[in-house]
């Protein structure tokens, strides 16, 4: 899911036209601030980003502001070159302008319909739906499986797992001594997940555990196991799912009542 929605976001990127002269550059291209609200504006579209632990937050905010930057520079160029005034340009602003009138309707239609008591009353008769494990971890990444196995002898010797942390950890969490706070099965990479929940609380992986970030060795501080999620936490999901249908029955009514006439020569 986050996966899919960062890519959604990353090819959906708007770019501020407005900013306030207090607002924070976070970038400039070619002399054009970037503003923080920019930023912002497209994190809000990834489904509970601030419930992500630290390095995936961190992850998304570089690709999205990569991807901001990059389409900058485009636009200038396209400005530059006037392609706004090609016939190419009228002929798909047109298009668009089509495709924004269906999607404005559609936003209006929603708004009026998917209301917060009717998640609700989707959730109050799912719940079975939204069963869920979670663990609450911290974790000290590094390079190579040589260090995490130093560290794991440290550990042993008895060393506080948090000044460890903070100390050779080169992951974002690193200052808040490897904290990851709490997360689910399905939020981190497979290999992650799979050695946390092994894990009982209070343990630590005495084998390093290696993903796609480097090596990891994980403390797992408590864990919670096939219990219901609390609304709050599934509201954007059960929002998505009403959402589908509400749009199929929507324009299934409009196309019902349209007289559409298809000629027998094309």
């Amino acid at each position: 899911m986050i996966k899919k929605a960062l890519l959604a976001t990353v090819f959906s990127l708007t770019l501020a036209s407005v900013a306030t002269a207090e607002e924070k550059v976070i970038a400039t291209v070619n002399g054009q601030k970037v503003f923080q609200s920019e930023l912002n504006r497209n994190l809000e579209q990834i489904p509970n980003f601030d419930s992500l632990p630290t390095e995936q937050q961190k992850l998304i905010k570089d690709k999205i502001l990569q991807a901001i930057t990059k389409l900058t520079a485009v636009v200038q160029e396209a400005k530059k070159l006037q392609i706004a005034e090609t016939e190419a340009y009228k002929s798909k602003l047109k298009d668009f302008e089509q495709q924004l009138m269906y999607s404005t309707l559609l936003e209006s239609h929603l708004d009026s319909i998917v209301t917060e008591p009717k998640l609700k009353e989707y959730y109050n008769k799912n719940k079975k739906q939204f069963i869920e494990s979670k663990a609450k971890a911290s974790h000290i990444l590094v390079s190579t499986k040589k260090e995490a196995l130093e560290l794991v002898q440290k550990l042993k010797a008895g060393s506080n797992f948090k000044d460890l942390a903070k100390e050779f950890s080169i992951g974002p969490s690193a200052q808040d001594g490897g904290n990851l706070g709490w997360f689910t099965r399905d939020t981190m990479v497979s290999e992650f997940s799979d050695a946390v929940f092994k894990l009982k609380n209070g343990e630590y992986t005495k084998k390093p555990v290696q993903t796609q970030f480097g090596w990891h060795v994980i403390l797992l501080e408590e864990k919670v196991e096939d219990t219901p999620s609390l609304f709050e936490d599934v509201k954007d999901q059960i929002k998505e799912v009403i959402m589908q249908e509400e749009v199929e029955n929507y324009l299934n009514n409009i196309l019902n009542k349209a007289e559409i006439i298809i000629n027998d020569e094309k």
